[in-house]
């Protein structure tokens, strides 16, 4: 069962502010482009690894192997055990 991460959940709560904060995320990654599709996945994924946001994780590890970031998993298994190479 996935559960719903908990910043998500207080987002929730306020439309305006999911509508807000989903801009901001806009702008930052996707319009002021000063790092490489590589570079923003691998810092994306090793923020979602630091934090152990499964779902960030998850949601961005096919987009960062399709961008030559080189993601294996190590003897614990899939997901945030893996390791960046």
């Amino acid at each position: 069962m996935m559960t719903i991460p908990r910043w998500l959940v207080a987002l929730s709560r306020s439309p305006q502010v999911m509508i807000r904060t989903k801009s901001l995320g806009d702008y930052v990654v996707r319009e002021k482009k000063t790092l490489s599709p590589r570079l923003t996945e691998l810092a994306i994924l090793i923020v979602a690894r630091q934090w152990t946001q499964q779902y960030l994780w998850n949601s961005h590890r096919p987009a960062a192997i399709r961008v030559s970031v080189h993601v294996r998993a190590d003897a614990r298994g899939a997901g945030l055990g893996a390791a960046l190479v």
